[in-house]
């Protein structure tokens, strides 16, 4: 996660200590840095494109699977992770995608995809390994973000954040999902869209995943999100915990 604490993630102190965050953690990055009480993220003339158009995230939760979307409806998909492994977006055009640490951006089939295509990568993770981030700097294909929030239920949730900081006119969400409200338990098949198979990383209540998208829907809709349409697309779904906020 993106150590900051909890002082630092007040809005008055924010800018000052992600401005420290960049210096220090980020100390080869020689870019610029445009800083709100939101968000820091490094500058990009992509952003601008952004504003006032229809974005699509795709996540890597079943609902992704289980669920049908069209990502031609829209003006871009930002999507994160493993997505280049993903069937369902073979040849869709990914516009925008943060990278988690378990992301190996030196493997094969991350190579193949980085060289046929123009996806730009983000790094909002000071867990990420640094090699990972200048291999990617280097290239002209990568941001740098730190955000105010501290959430911990996934890369999607995110994502989210930085696509509203973008200021569309619209966001739709698939994929982002959380557990049932069994909950899950650690090596559990987590039902991953991107990942099949993937064992669930640790014990996590439904509880835990009910009051951060509680935070999250509050914080964008009443925020920075409040001139947004939001869209849940996997609303209904057994494994998506916005279901009971009724995004839709």
């Amino acid at each position: 996660m993106q150590y900051l604490s909890s002082e630092c993630r007040k809005p008055e102190n924010f800018i000052r200590c992600a401005q420290n965050q960049m210096s220090t953690h980020y100390n080869y990055f020689s870019g610029e840095v445009e800083y709100s009480t939101e968000l820091a993220i490094s500058k990009n003339g992509r952003y601008a494109k952004y504003k006032d158009s229809k974005i699509l995230i795709v996540g890597g939760g079943p609902s992704a699977n289980d669920y049908t979307w069209d990502p031609t409806l829209y003006n871009f998909v930002f999507s994160c992770n493993h997505f280049y492994l993903y069937d369902k977006l073979k040849g869709v055009p990914i516009d925008f995608a943060p990278l988690s640490p378990e992301v190996d951006v030196f493997s094969r089939e991350f190579l193949n995809y980085l060289d046929s295509s123009d996806t730009l990568f983000c790094f909002e993770n000071v867990d990420i390994q640094s090699n990972k981030v200048k291999f990617l700097l280097d290239r002209g294909r990568a941001c740098i973000a730190s955000l105010r929030l501290n959430l911990k239920v996934g890369t999607t949730i995110r994502l989210l954040i930085i696509a509203s900081y973008f200021q569309p006119s619209e966001i739709h969400v698939i994929g982002m999902d959380g557990v049932t409200k069994e909950g899950e338990t650690k090596g559990k098949n987590s039902h991953h869209s991107f990942q099949p198979g993937k064992p669930m990383a640790k014990t996590r209540p439904y509880e835990t995943f009910y009051k951060e998208y509680g935070m999250i829907w509050n914080y964008l809709i009443n925020g920075i999100g409040r001139n947004i349409r939001y869209k849940n697309l996997g609303h209904g779904h057994p494994y998506n915990v916005s279901t009971e906020f009724n995004i839709i």
